[in-house]
């Protein structure tokens, strides 16, 4: 079994073509090149019938795959951004009639830039206060160490225990942010509000509650924890 030819390098082609406009023959051409005579013969005539000897790229058969299906297979993961890939497969060959293979699925979705990943259960800070903090930090770079004592730093988070499954989704790259993209967290059994304040001095206070927090009683809670540490200040 013979093995199989590397292709030439265009400047080999060209060196090839060059030589024989000077008028240097097959075999010289050959010698200089380090290469067989038919094959130097077939660069020459390669290059009389085409005028070129770069090889032409070659895409393969025209795909099955139209836009008409693009869009489809697009309509169906929109309506069920939370299925399986099986699901979205039988769903899409359900309503086309021609047949694909799970595999042209697969190629298809990575060609829409769809991934399936895990889904939101809040929305995160959205990039224009990013900015926003990123600079207010930048311009905060270079300050002494005393004018950091008369700030104060307050943030609330919630720890939750018990069912939290993860559910996953359809999407693109620039669509996580997206809010038919985000899943409330699911049914809860315990959640506990956690309310804290850090100072030059280091961690202050810290508060939690069982029960869920309005504007009265956050408000008290300002009261209770930020006032007296402004007061000893």
């Amino acid at each position: 079994m013979s093995q199989r030819s590397r292709l030439i390098p265009t400047s080999i082609k060209e060196l090839v073509i060059s030589w024989h406009r000077n008028g240097k023959s097959l075999r010289e051409i050959a010698e200089l090149s380090g290469r067989h005579k038919s094959t130097v013969q077939r660069i020459i005539k390669k290059w009389k019938d085409s005028g070129t000897v770069t090889n032409k790229w070659y895409k393969g058969p025209n795909s099955k795959f139209t836009t008409r299906d693009a869009n489809k297979l697009k309509r169906v993961i929109k309506s069920n951004v939370g299925a399986s890939t099986k699901t979205i497969f039988e769903l899409f060959m359900a309503e086309n009639p021609n047949k694909f293979s799970r595999w042209t699925l697969y190629r298809q979705l990575k060609k829409l830039k769809y991934v399936r990943r895990s889904i939101r259960k809040t929305m995160v800070v959205k990039t224009k206060n990013k900015v926003l903090r990123v600079r207010w930090a930048k311009a905060r770079k270079n300050w002494p160490e005393d004018s950091w004592k008369s700030y104060c730093f307050t943030a609330e988070c919630f720890v939750v225990i018990g069912n939290n499954s993860r559910v996953y989704c359809w999407r693109r790259e620039d669509e996580k942010d997206a809010p038919h993209l985000v899943c409330p967290p699911a049914t809860r059994k315990i959640s506990i509000m956690v309310w804290g304040a850090i100072t030059y001095e280091g961690i202050r206070t810290l508060k939690w509650f069982r029960v869920n927090i309005n504007s009265r009683r956050y408000c008290s809670l300002l009261e209770e924890g930020l006032m007296p540490l402004f007061e000893e200040a």
